[in-house]
């Protein structure tokens, strides 16, 4: 019987095409494993968090199956609503994480230390999940800059959805006793208003939107200011007058808050 040798060109060739297969099929395999699939896997979670603790605020959305919430946070006073999207609404924010290949998209920390200011957008779905980062030290790339924006575009049109949807009018008034008074009116560090009072404030009520919660009214007069806590809806039509040398809300005192220090 005629023995048949491999020529040794001949074993480095099959060699080589043996390495490209594994190669092309490994960069297929990657590569599929970083694509999210068309379809909304039944278990999908975005988390949004952003944090600016120098002036203690804290923001944060949970968007998933089976309850959603809206959470702000302003010196330990906490305002929240729940929701729930439906099944259209949640596969419109799957949509723009995939297209936006968040999956794909770099960050150079995978989560916010305590008192660190930043954005974390973060996403479960199915066996796929990533976390991105960014902070005043590690900002998005330009590559993925816009992707970066179109996904929090779109965590934003869900909260600006149901904040409407849920917020109730607080109703504002200016008491005659603060006639010619200059001040400014602060909401959770919000200005509402600042200017000298005249008649047209006081004759002319006003109101803002809130979600229900506790929120802080700070109102500056001078060199000094002044806090009360609101809550919201348990009042929901407020009235600022100046009685007996101080600011009263309600004709309950508003307290004098001590001046913050800025560290050396």
């Amino acid at each position: 019987m005629r023995r048949i040798w491999a020529r040794p060109k001949n074993r480095l060739w099959l060699f080589a095409l043996g390495v490209i297969l594994v190669t092309v099929v490994a960069l297929y395999v990657v590569t599929i494993g970083r694509e999210l699939p068309e379809t909304r896997p039944q278990s999908f979670t975005v988390t949004y968090k952003a944090y600016t603790p120098d002036v203690n605020l804290y923001e944060e959305i949970v968007i998933a199956p089976l309850g959603s919430y809206y959470q702000y946070t302003y010196k330990n006073h906490v305002s929240r609503i729940t929701f729930t999207l439906s099944t259209a609404e949640l596969d419109a924010v799957y949509d723009i994480f995939r297209s936006s290949s968040f999956i794909q998209m770099p960050s150079l920390q995978d989560s916010l230390a305590a008192g660190e200011a930043g954005t974390l957008v973060s996403m479960e779905a199915g066996r796929w999940q990533n976390t991105v980062v960014e902070t005043p030290a590690a900002m998005m790339g330009e590559a993925w800059s816009g992707s970066w924006q179109f996904v929090r575009q779109a965590i934003f049109a869900v909260r600006g959805r149901e904040f409407n949807e849920q917020a109730l009018p607080i109703g504002f008034q200016f008491d005659s006793s603060l006639m010619g008074l200059p001040l400014s009116l602060y909401i959770n560090r919000e200005q509402i208003f600042t200017g000298e009072i005249e008649p047209k404030f006081v004759l002319v009520p006003f109101s803002i939107n809130k979600i229900p919660g506790d929120y802080l009214l700070e109102v500056a007069l001078g060199d000094d200011l002044y806090g009360y806590s609101l809550t919201v809806p348990e009042t929901i039509d407020f009235t600022l007058a100046y009685q007996n040398n101080q600011l009263v809300v309600n004709n309950q005192p508003m307290v004098l808050e001590a001046p913050e220090v800025t560290p050396e």
